[in-house]
């Protein structure tokens, strides 16, 4: 029955302090994501091979993230916050994450946009990065409860036409 509650808890646990050291002060702890990371292999292994291989595989496939961290698109505790968030969920689920978050990292980044072009017009001469920074832990919770409560087909026969 453990096993059942763990990684949900993990999971809103881990993404909570994420989000809010995130807004507060604009970092992930790397206590919080290799910590989460951690635990969510070490209790996958400890229950066995069925269960440990699958939450690998999740990290595995959330370590895609890494690529927007290199080129620049992407800050390191968000990586390793998905790396974490991976982990977790395990590999059905970190592919829907992956879905998930890019979804709500996308509305995430057309609003910021939209909210700063009419509060700041005059800040379009500066880098995108230096105008408009936003904390991508919101989108990367907000995708991550959507993937673990709402299955990737689901949301594709939703918006089929």
């Amino acid at each position: 029955m453990l096993s059942v509650v763990f990684f949900p808890v993990l999971l809103i646990t881990v993404l909570s302090i994420a989000v809010y050291t995130d807004l507060t002060r604009r970092q992930i702890p790397n206590w919080l994501t290799l910590g989460g990371l951690g635990l969510a292999l070490i209790w996958s292994l400890l229950h066995g091979a069925v269960i440990f291989f699958p939450h690998l595989a999740g990290a595995a496939l959330a370590s895609v993230w890494l690529v927007f961290w290199r080129l620049g698109y992407l800050g390191g505790g968000d990586a390793k916050l998905m790396l974490a968030v991976g982990a977790i969920l395990g590999s059905p689920k970190a592919i829907a994450a992956t879905v998930y978050i890019a979804l709500a990292g996308g509305m995430q980044a057309a609003s910021t946009l939209f909210w700063h072009h009419y509060r700041h017009p005059a800040a379009g001469n500066r880098p995108i990065r230096q105008r408009f920074p936003f904390p991508y832990s919101l989108a990367i919770a907000a995708g991550s409860i959507s993937a673990f409560f709402i299955p990737l087909p689901l949301l594709f026969r939703l918006f089929s036409f």
